[in-house]
């Protein structure tokens, strides 16, 4: 049917909200064709939020910019942290300091190394990795909220000064020389205070402090969040937000499961004239199910 075509590789160059017969719609124009749509659903990924910024449109979707992540990640052998954690555990692993309750270590991925992610002259690292087929490493990150009135100059300026100082690459070192006060990171106050969250992931595993190599930095290019409901509904009628680029995921399970969300909101408010058969699968479900845990599943606190 016309009204299920799936159109590929359309390069959008404008989306306007018109008035056609007593009804609000959008019409998204493209490099050839224009389309009409009395809903409109947007989920580029968060790489592509310039794009939506400049795109021509007679609305806006407020957003916030006031603070930024910043990190470094470590990389194992996985010989030591199974030492800890064990071999067939998921874990997660929290601290309990209340100096460190804007810190946050990211799940650990086993078999891994890392790649790095370029915007303009930019480099910092990408949190999907890749099976480099050799040893077994273990990989996670240590990120640090931070809350400023100048957000995206901040985390670019924080950025840059790690591609300066690692020659314009992705810096790669011993995380036993941040540790000393001897990585070319150790001059940026924001990185030397990574020291206190690694001093405490040594207690849990000593060989993270001697063993192990740091990344940096571990940033988001894009910090904006916008303003979405759980459902994806922005304060513009009609107009749904969903995944990275909202700002507010954080993988790409939560990524998708927000355009079920979507999809269900859109069809509970179908009047039953409009409403077609539900195809969509419950997002509750997928929701418990990628949150649930194996049974020798472990959370441990640092």
């Amino acid at each position: 049917k016309p009204d299920n075509n799936i159109y590929h590789k359309c390069e959008i160059v404008g989306i306007e909200k018109k008035q056609e017969n007593s009804e609000e719609i959008f019409e998204i124009t493209t490099e050839d064709k224009t389309y009409k749509a009395r809903k409109l659903i947007i989920g580029t990924g968060r790489s592509s939020q310039t794009w939506f910024e400049e795109l021509p449109k007679n609305f806006t979707i407020p957003y916030s910019e006031d603070e930024y992540e910043i990190g470094v990640r470590i990389e194992i052998p996985n010989v030591h942290v199974d030492k800890v954690l064990g071999k067939d555990f998921d874990s997660k692993i929290v601290f309990d300091d209340e100096a460190l309750k804007d810190w946050k270590v990211t799940a650990p991925v086993k078999k891994m190394n890392i790649e790095t992610e370029e915007i303009g002259d930019l480099k910092t690292s990408n949190t999907r990795q890749s099976n480099h087929g050799k040893k077994n490493y273990v990989s996670f990150a240590i990120m640090h909220t931070v809350k400023s009135k100048s957000a995206a100059k901040d985390v670019e300026r924080l950025i840059g000064l790690s591609n300066v100082l690692g020659d314009y690459q992705l810096s790669r070192e011993p995380t036993a020389k941040l540790m000393d006060d001897s990585s070319v990171l150790s001059p940026i106050p924001e990185f030397k205070l990574f020291k206190k969250p690694l001093a405490a992931l040594g207690r849990l595993c000593p060989e993270i402090l001697t063993k192990s190599m740091l990344y940096s930095p571990e940033a988001p290019l894009n910090i904006r969040k916008y303003e979405v409901e759980t459902t994806g509904k922005t304060p513009v009628e009609n107009f749904y937000m969903i995944g990275d680029m909202t700002g507010h995921q954080n993988c790409f399970t939560q990524a998708a499961i927000s355009g079920i969300k979507a999809a269900n909101h859109i069809l509970g408010e179908l009047t039953p004239g409009q409403k077609k058969k539900k195809e969509v699968y419950d997002y509750a479900t997928i929701e418990a199910a990628s949150k649930k845990k194996r049974s020798k599943d472990l959370e441990t606190d640092v």
